[in-house]
């Protein structure tokens, strides 16, 4: 049986991407850990992708319908030079960069923010399992998100409860619905069936449905998976505005659900109230905790934290807290930020003249986000 996806081994869309992956890698991945952009409203943002390119095809995927050549341009990740950062970091306390001070915080890594680390490439260079004999040794949190729906048992080895959690991207119950969209995933019962797994073994587990398309998809899989998972991540889909093709795409897909679309900033996205109405209808058939995705809702999240971190293990408990959503909720403003330069999370067009601490950048964001009569201490 492959590692990850019982299907990638002959599945078309899968595999000829695949091929395309196993020509002769002639650099590593540059950038395999890094705080994204997202710092400024998710305290979960401390990124590791051991791949660059994905196997999986997901229609929606943001990495590729708003870069465009993200799974194209296949590279495996370092893990030697990531060892010998956590070796620098956390043994010898360099903190000479935003990357070296988050390490020697301990501050939670997620793993597979960008491409899936159990995807079919996983078999043949183990770039996840290094990873994650590296955490373990270090006893260094990682969230896990994936889609897949098996491992070895060379990775239960490795794997412990407390310091690894995992989250699941399930976009809906019914099977055949979800392949419409998935080309060469898992099956979505087979997701499941995992979720139960990994609940039996004792890991924190949350399911992402992430992107929020039918509304009647979702209230399946609740109700197929609640009993399994300790949250749920759910975030409504967003069309890009600047890629016509992906956009066309998506919206023939999506015929028949009945919605509006507006265009916010990038992209187009379900109206507020459609959204705000869905997440009220979803906690109304679950009592498992519920975080909120859509950046315009985040204040209706059960937690402090869309993704759940602040439910996880102790281990998680140093967190990225200075962000623009836990400010809101909790009216702090007196957490651990990096003072690190971190103007290489952004794309050179985003960042801001003068600016290069996160702190700027949040106090920036939540005053756009929500105002502040008081205004923030760097304004």
């Amino acid at each position: 049986m492959p590692l990850a996806c019982r299907r990638c081994s002959h599945h078309p869309a899968c595999l000829g991407l695949f091929n395309k992956m196993e020509q002769e890698t002639k650099k590593f991945y540059g950038n395999p850990l890094l705080p994204t952009s997202q710092f400024v409203m998710c305290g979960n943002c401390f990124r590791a992708d051991m791949y660059k390119g994905c196997a999986f095809g997901c229609d929606y995927c943001f990495a590729n319908n708003r870069g465009g050549k993200f799974e194209r341009d296949f590279q495996v990740a370092n893990v030697d030079l990531i060892r010998k950062w956590f070796k620098e970091d956390i043994e010898d306390g360099d903190v000479s960069n935003i990357k070296k001070e988050c390490l020697n915080h301990r501050v939670p890594i997620h793993l597979g923010g960008l491409s899936d680390p159990f995807q079919k490439c996983e078999a043949k260079y183990r770039a996840s399992y290094r990873f994650l004999e590296i955490s373990k040794y270090y006893n260094y949190p990682v969230n896990i998100s994936t889609k897949t729906a098996h491992l070895d048992d060379m990775y239960w080895e490795i794997l412990d409860p407390n310091i690894h959690t995992f989250s699941l991207s399930i976009l809906g119950y019914t099977d055949e619905y979800v392949r419409t969209w998935e080309s060469a995933t898992p099956l979505a019962t087979e997701r499941i069936a995992f979720a139960k797994e990994l609940k039996e073994r004792g890991f924190w587990v949350s399911i992402r449905i992430q992107p929020i398309i039918d509304m009647n998809e979702v209230e399946k899989l609740i109700k197929a998976s609640d009993k399994y998972v300790d949250y749920y991540t759910v975030e409504h889909l967003k069309l890009p505005i600047d890629n016509a093709s992906a956009c066309k795409r998506l919206l023939e897909k999506m015929y028949g659900v009945k919605t509006q679309l507006v265009a916010k900033g990038r992209e187009y996205e379900f109206d507020s109230l459609t959204k705000r109405k869905n997440i009220e209808y979803i906690k109304s058939i679950t009592n498992v905790k519920i975080g909120c995705g859509d950046n315009d809702l985040h204040v209706l999240s059960d937690s402090k934290n869309c993704c759940g971190i602040d439910t996880m293990p102790k281990a998680f408990s140093n967190w990225l807290k200075y962000n623009s959503m836990y400010i809101k909720m909790t009216g702090k403003r007196d957490m651990w930020s990096p003072s690190s330069n971190c103007n290489q999370c952004f794309n050179g067009d985003c960042v801001i003249k003068g600016f290069s601490q996160m702190k700027q950048y949040v106090d920036r964001a939540y005053i756009q986000q929500y105002g502040d009569p008081n205004q923030l201490s760097l304004f």
